[in-house]
């Protein structure tokens, strides 16, 4: 959940600023704008950038303005290796393509689709009432294992569409 901070949330600038592989974190910001902080991690490294005063003066910047930027700058200069090992996945771990809009499971008309890692069980199971399309064949079973959980040579079928 947290490698989405990075790749699409709070700390996409991390991203921006050249940070390639592995990579989970959280940006954090006191609610008077004296502090800002970002935790980076990946399964063989983990650092965390603190900004702020001694005094408690005010930053007035969020930890994606001013602990982000660091923290990626820092990390550029560390050996690649330690961005290249996947998280582990628990076995009570599922994923769903869902809609993003919306959070219900991804139907044809959905203009985007992503996705989502949920505990067992909790994962949505309606297809987007919004984007409801046709399908040519039913949809897959939700939610499915993470693609490391399919033994070799199963779930990689294309869906051959009427006409291709």
């Amino acid at each position: 959940i947290l490698r989405g901070a990075v790749d699409r949330g709070t700390a996409a600038g991390a991203r921006a600023g050249g940070l390639r592989g592995v990579l989970a974190g959280k940006t954090g910001t006191t609610n008077d704008g004296r502090d800002a902080w970002f935790v980076g991690f990946s399964p063989r490294f983990l650092a965390t950038i603190w900004v702020g005063y001694d005094d408690n003066r005010g930053l007035n910047l969020s930890g994606s303005q001013a602990a982000v930027p660091i923290f990626a700058e820092f990390s550029r200069a560390l050996p690649p290796q330690l961005f290249a090992e996947s998280f582990p996945v628990p076995s009570d771990i599922v994923t769903a393509e869902i809609d993003p809009d919306t959070g219900y499971l991804f139907a044809s008309g959905c203009p985007r689709r992503m996705t989502e890692v949920f505990i067992s069980g909790t994962a949505p199971t309606e297809l987007c009432p919004m984007h409801q399309g046709w399908y040519w064949e039913e949809p897959l079973p939700y939610p499915t294992p993470p693609p490391e959980e399919f033994p070799e040579g199963e779930g990689e079928e294309e869906t051959q569409l009427p006409g291709d």
